[in-house]
C-alpha cells in the first residue's frame, strides 16, 4: 500500500497466490486454510523448485475422477503436459520455457529430467482422483 511502483515477478506463481497476497496487502490475517503464497515483491519471497499444476478437464463432472484432459507442471524453467483420455492424441510433452517459450521443441524423450517431473504429474492426478475413486 501507498507503492506506486511497477514490480515485476519472474517466478511461477499461481492464482491461488493471489487471495493471501491480497489478504496481507490489506492487513488482514491469511486463513490457515489458504493454500497459496504471498507473491514475491508483495511481501512473499522467491520459491526456486516450486510446482505449479493447471488442469482442463471441461468434460469433467465436478464429483468425478478426471478421466479426460490435460494436467500442466510447471517447474522452474519446465512445463510438462500429460494429455490423456482423449481418442486422437495422449502423451507427455515437455518444454523449456526460458529457451523455446512457444513451446516448438518436445524435449520429453530425450530430457533427463523427464521421468521425474512424469512421476511427480502421475501422483499430483491420482491425488485429486482419490476421494472419487472410493466411492466407486
Amino acid at each position: 500500500p501507498g507503492d506506486t511502483h511497477r514490480k515485476d515477478i519472474f517466478t511461477n506463481t499461481s492464482n491461488i497466490d493471489l487471495l493471501p497476497t491480497l489478504l496481507h496487502l490489506s492487513g488482514q490475517p491469511v486463513p490457515a486454510w489458504c493454500e497459496g503464497l504471498l507473491l514475491p515483491a508483495l511481501g512473499g519471497v522467491e520459491e526456486a523448485g516450486r510446482s505449479i499444476y493447471c488442469l482442463d478437464a471441461k468434460k469433467t463432472p465436478s464429483q468425478a475422477p478426471v478421466e479426460k484432459g490435460s494436467l500442466a507442471l510447471l517447474k522452474d524453467d519446465l512445463k510438462l503436459v500429460n494429455y490423456f483420455g482423449y481418442e486422437k492424441y495422449q502423451g507427455y510433452e515437455l518444454y523449456d520455457l526460458e529457451n523455446d517459450p512457444q513451446e516448438l521443441e518436445n524435449l520429453y524423450p530425450t530430457h533427463p529430467a523427464s521421468q521425474q517431473l512424469q512421476a511427480e504429474l502421475d501422483a499430483k492426478l491420482e491425488q485429486v482422483n482419490q476421494p472419487y475413486l472410493r466411492t466407486r
